[in-house]
């Protein structure tokens, strides 16, 4: 069995599995419970945004630059390169 494309796969906090909240100290779920309230509803709400869009303008720059840098392989290979 083919293992999947880890490309398409998604990042997933240890907080949203819910199975892992069984082995954690009620410290540990106190902690992220404040995160959480945090995140959601406190100055780390424009945070969650903010690196949201900055993840988007990462993977959007690194497509340009890939696309770059094969365009200018394919002209410096077939020798299609100004002089």
């Amino acid at each position: 069995m083919p293992l999947p494309d880890l490309k398409q796969a998604k990042e997933v906090k240890c907080s949203e599995v819910q199975i892992l909240q069984m082995y954690m100290s009620q410290e540990e779920k106190d902690v992220l419970a404040r995160e959480k309230e945090y995140m959601e509803h406190g100055p780390g709400r424009v945070e969650a945004i903010l690196n949201e869009e900055m993840g988007r303008l990462f993977a959007n720059m690194e497509d340009k630059v890939k696309k770059q840098d094969e365009d200018f392989v394919s002209r410096v290979g077939t020798g299609g390169g100004k002089k």
